[in-house]
Order: structure tokens, then C-alpha cells, then sequence
């Protein structure tokens, strides 16, 4: 069995503290994310506002300050967004959804205000976080209360 591992092209939106470890673990331990998962996930461009905000280690890095040139690049697989807000994130969220291609995102504000929008821009329900696990999820029933 020699099948070559699948690439997948990332697009990072945003290079603050959260993108910044992303975009270590995706270049540090990509040998190892490989190994494990099978796939290369090939770190195609980290994306930012402004020339200032360029990480210390930018000259190691597929920098760029064009987010829908990024978002368009036919090796840009899946779009990580880190920017933050609703307002442009949601702009480069919409674009690339239209184009069919997956988005990763942590922003919960983007999602609580947006979360109809980019659903049907995918043609389906989006996942949602949940405060409370489910009741078979480990929540003690009634049964258990007389243990007490």
C-alpha cells in the first residue's frame, strides 16, 4: 500500500496569537500531522490586514495581504478564518462558501449573528456548539439520584 498522502492547500485568514500557533503547528509539525492523518496540509497563504502585521517569522512564510486572491487560488483547499468581528469576516467567510470551498472557524460572534447566512450559503445547517451534553453524553439521569 504506497498511495501517496493527499494534500490539502490552507488559506489562514489572520496571523494574530491564534493564527500564530496554527501556522506553527501546520509548518512544525506537518511531518507529523502527515504520519497520523494521511493528508498534507500545505500552508498556501497567511493572510493579513497590513504589512505591520507580519509575524517575526514572515520571510519563512506564504504571506499576503490580498484575502480574496487568497480565498480565489484554485490551491486553497480549506479557509481557516481568524480574523474575527462580522463585518469583513463575514465577507471572506460568504466568498469563499459561494465558491464551495470548506471554512474553519472559532469565531463565535461571526457564527451567533451570521449562522443563517452561511448556512444556506452551504445548503445546510452549519454545526453548532452545545452548552450541555446530550443525556447519554455522560449527564447522570434520575435513576442515580437515591445514590446519594
Amino acid at each position: 500500500m504506497s498511495e501517496s498522502p493527499q494534500s490539502v492547500g490552507v488559506c489562514l485568514l489572520g496571523c494574530g496569537t491564534v493564527g500564530g500557533g496554527v501556522v506553527s503547528v501546520l509548518t512544525q509539525q506537518r511531518a507529523l500531522l502527515k504520519q497520523r492523518t494521511g493528508i498534507d496540509f500545505v500552508l498556501r497563504h497567511v493572510v493579513v490586514k497590513s504589512r505591520e502585521e507580519y509575524p517575526p517569522n514572515h520571510a519563512e512564510l506564504p504571506m499576503s495581504l490580498d484575502a480574496n486572491g487568497a480565498i480565489d487560488d484554485p490551491n486553497s483547499n480549506v479557509i481557516v478564518e481568524l480574523i474575527g468581528g462580522t463585518g469583513v469576516a463575514f465577507t471572506f467567510v460568504e466568498r469563499a462558501l459561494k465558491l464551495g470551498k470548506p471554512v474553519i472557524t472559532a469565531n463565535k460572534a461571526l457564527l451567533a449573528v451570521k449562522d443563517r447566512s452561511c448556512s444556506s450559503l452551504r445548503g445546510r445547517r452549519t454545526p453548532r456548539s452545545h452548552s450541555k451534553p446530550p443525556p447519554a453524553a455522560g449527564s447522570r439521569s434520575s435513576t442515580s439520584s437515591s445514590a446519594a
